[in-house]
Formats: C-alpha cells, structure tokens, sequence
C-alpha cells in the first residue's frame, strides 16, 4: 500500500480497481433532496446571486467547462497551467483567478510525464509548485462516473475543492458506457459528472478531443468530437484551434454566464501559451495546411540523447503537422534513429 500526502489529505492507493460498469439512472433517494419551486414573484423580489469567477470572464464558482482541441494540441499543458495558476492565485492568461484548491485527475500520463510538465510550468510561470494543487494519477485505473464520485467524496479533504480538473473525457466515457457519437449516453455522463460538482461545491473543467476533420470549417462549439450534448451541456465550451502561424493556437469560448470572449491568439513557447494580440485570430489553419518554411535542421538542434517523441515535439515548440513533417524527413536521411522508444542522432 502507498499512501500519497497532500496537505491534509491522505490517499490510500490500493491494488483494488475501480469497477467499469454500465452508467445508471440516478438513485431515486439522493443525499440531497429536490428543491421546492419557487414562485417567480418570490425569486424576483431579491436581488440576484452574484455570479462569482472561478477564472476571470469564463468560467464561474461551480461551473461546467470543457476544453478542446486537436490530438496532441497540448491540452494538457494548458489545463495544468490552468490549474497551477487557481491554486496560487495567479492570473492565467491575464484573467484574474479566485484561489482555491485543485485536483486533477490524470487519467492519460505516466507519472514521470506529468512531474516533468509540472515542473516546468511551475518554472516558467515562477511559482512553487502549490500545496493546494492534488494531482490524482490514475493512469491503468478502471474508472467509471459513479465510482469517480464515490472516490472523490472518501477522500479526506478538510477544505472544499474549488476546481476539478478531468483529463480526458473519453477516458471515463467508455468505462461509464457512454458511446461518444450517442446524445442520451454523453447527457447521462455529463449529469453524474455535474452530480460531483455538486456534491462537492467544485468547478469542473474536462478535457476533450477535436472531431477528424478541418476544425476551421466548422463553428467554434460543434469542434469537438462526438455527441452534441456535449457542447450543450457545458457553461463554457473552450477551444483550442490550430492556426496558419504553427507557433499559434486560437481560444474561443461560448460562455453561458458571463459575456462574450473574443477570440484570443495563444503564441506557445514551451512550457505555456502566451496571449499575442498581434496576430489574426481569423487566420485558422485550412484543411492541407500551410507549406513550412522551417528547416530539419531547427528540429535536429533540440534533440538530446535519448528523446521520446513526445518529449521531441515539445522542445521543438513547433505544431505537430510539421514537428512529423521535419521528424520523419530526418530518419528518412538516416540522420535520426528510433531506438528502444526514443529517438538519437546517428553519429558519423
């Protein structure tokens, strides 16, 4: 048994795996009660509750959001940035945070992936790495919505969780029996995730992938793959688009409590995305791309002895249409090997 500290909180990680079954209907006797109605006159004749920000302009106090982008888009990247900067109180991306504790479940990343990324955001964005930041790291686990929630109320929290992150969706999807393309199995999903949010007070912000396709051909909210109530379910529905600059993505938001976004250009420099109001939002990335002008040589630069492919691609700071493009040009030459999962520069 390993038992994991964080603050005040103590998880007891045993060999048990959570069961994968079939989502349900919701019990019919909840641990909390329906609320009454309430007269419209009634409701009115107070002043309305104020809507508090969990992440300046986007996401409020209890919301539902979801991120996506395309394969590979570095989401991850973006929403434990996200996460780093609630549990310090920092701005992220210029947006004012409300400070509060995160947990964030890792559902797709080696534990050794997510410390080193971790790290590295901590240190670009000049933080220490929070105490008020849970990483959960469930990689190889069976988890389903109803046993995620159960788990997550047995933990021994002495304070509320302010934020939980779910990183991916499709990784809890399958295992609640939630088909991805079918309405009615991503609502029932996406209400028992709410019924955590609930029961626990905490936003939630899930992770979720692009449909295949030309992302730019299709409205901001229908990108991501699968059901529609996927996009309408959500508070904020967040995307992260490729654009013709390979260092650019572009962040739109359809926001159901606060006002409009514009779009935002996001300039990634490794670890973190910087908002760049210079460039042109409108200027997505076309089916086929752009020709890239950038040489194997720039690639070959950042390669160190013994590189996967994911660590490659993120030291290039390149999309990875033409990270592949250089990549795989320079094992074509013979330049690069691939060995033992990792790729080095051959040597005359």
């Amino acid at each position: 048994m390993i038992k994991t500290y964080f603050h005040d909180v103590t998880i007891e990680d045993t060999p048990a795996q959570f069961p994968g079954t079939v989502l349900l209907d919701p019990p019919a006797s909840e641990s909390h009660p329906w609320p009454e109605p309430i007269r419209a006159s009634d409701l009115c004749c107070k002043p309305a509750p104020e809507v508090v920000a969990l992440i300046g302009g986007i996401l409020a106090v209890g919301g539902i959001a979801i991120l996506s982008g395309p394969s590979k888009g570095r989401k991850t990247f973006t929403a434990l940035d996200v996460a780093v900067s609630v549990a310090s109180g920092a701005d992220w991306l210029g947006l004012k945070t409300l400070r509060g504790n995160v947990l964030y479940l890792n559902f797709e990343l080696s534990e050794s992936t997510m410390h080193r990324r971790l790290e590295s955001i901590c240190r670009a964005r000049g933080v220490e790495a929070p105490a008020d930041l849970l990483i959960w790291n469930l990689r190889g686990r069976t988890v389903d919505a109803i046993g995620l929630g159960r788990r997550i109320a047995d933990l021994k929290l002495t304070s509320k969780i302010a934020l939980i992150v779910l990183d991916p969706l499709y990784k809890i999807a399958a295992n609640s029996g939630a088909e991805e393309n079918s309405n009615d199995g991503q609502a029932r999903l996406l209400s028992a995730l709410e019924g955590i949010a609930r029961e626990t007070g905490s936003a939630l912000l899930i992770l979720h992938h692009f449909a295949k396709g030309n992302a730019s051909d299709k409205n901001a909210i229908d990108r991501g793959s699968g059901a529609g109530a996927l996009a309408r379910a959500p508070d904020a529905v967040m995307t992260l688009t490729e654009h013709e600059d390979d260092e650019v993505m572009v962040l739109e938001a359809a926001l159901r409590d606060f006002a409009p976004m514009a779009p935002v250009a996001l300039r990634w420099t490794f670890p973190v995305w910087t908002a760049d109001g210079s460039v042109d939002t409108a200027k997505l990335k076309k089916k086929g791309g752009k020709p890239t002008t950038r040489p194997a040589s720039d690639l070959l630069a950042k390669l160190t002895e013994g590189m996967s492919n994911v660590e490659w691609l993120a030291a290039s700071g390149w999309s990875k249409t033409t990270y592949r493009e250089k990549r795989d040009a320079l094992t074509s030459a013979g330049t690069v090997e691939f060995r033992g999962g990792c790729y080095y520069e051959k040597t005359p």
